[in-house]
């Protein structure tokens, strides 16, 4: 930091494009891991949402905070005021297989969501015990292998999870899509500053999230809010009063399936 300023600077320019930018790559990781858990691997939402949600996210809270320490120190170290903190999150291939190769298998093999979580928990600290000891040799990693090698792995992973695969759903729907990626084209590769300072990620979301919902609300796009009349008459000419039959009242007996 510059002689005379005893804090560090917290926010610059571009802070709050990236802030909403790593806020929502987080959020949609949660998202897809709990449509995963629940949707396909039938989890039960209490302890999705309840445990491993919050549990996950608390994690990421403690790590920003940790790597937000360290970049002060470092401020303070140097005399710098243009360092920042190392992003912190979700790592997509790492969720990936710890849904498909951990989580999922157990909860097929056993039916015991209680004990696939505490296997993902078991599973989770190993792989930190496991960096941790190899962080040590990681300098000599790096110059020992080519930098191209160390990043082509993951850079093959990333294309295709990370860029590939959301790129289909972006396509899918463009008049919401395209419209929120030329948004971060425009402000984030372009550099161009919307009114006010928005920053690009958020608007970019916004926007989308705008275009859908009042698409939406004038019943067109594929969550319409709006009844077609067809069904309207349908659902009107299928009512019937509330009298027992006795066919209802057989079936009324089942009990039903949780």
């Amino acid at each position: 930091m510059p002689s005379g300023r005893r804090f560090p600077r917290w926010l610059a320019p571009g802070d709050w494009s990236a802030f909403f930018g790593l806020a929502l790559d987080n959020t949609t990781q949660l998202v897809i891991l709990s449509s995963l858990l629940i949707g396909v691997f039938k989890f039960p939402a209490d302890l999705v949402l309840g445990r491993m949600v919050p549990g996950t996210a608390a994690g990421v809270l403690v790590g920003d905070l940790v790597y937000t320490a360290l970049a002060v120190r470092l401020m303070r170290q140097t005399g710098r005021d243009d360092v920042t903190a190392m992003p912190f999150g979700i790592d997509t291939p790492s969720l990936f297989g710890i849904v498909f190769g951990v989580l999922g298998p157990v909860m097929l093999l056993t039916g015991d969501a209680e004990l696939a979580w505490k296997v993902g928990m078991a599973v989770t600290v190993a792989m930190g015990a496991l960096k941790l000891v190899l962080a040590f040799a990681g300098d000599w990693v790096r110059r020992l292998v080519p930098r191209a090698a160390l990043l082509g792995s993951i850079a093959g992973v990333a294309i295709l999870l990370v860029a590939f695969l959301p790129a289909l759903k972006v396509f899918a729907d463009p008049l919401v899509g395209v419209t929120s990626l030329a948004i971060v084209f425009v402000t984030l590769v372009g550099r161009v500053r919307l009114a006010g300072g928005l920053p690009g990620a958020f608007a970019a979301v916004a926007v989308g999230a705008g275009i859908f919902w009042v698409r939406a609300a004038l019943g067109a796009g594929p969550a319409s809010l709006v009844a077609p009349p067809a069904a309207l008459v349908l659902a009107i000419c299928r009512w019937q009063p509330l009298s027992p039959s006795p066919r209802s009242s057989a079936e009324s007996t089942i009990p039903s399936r949780p």
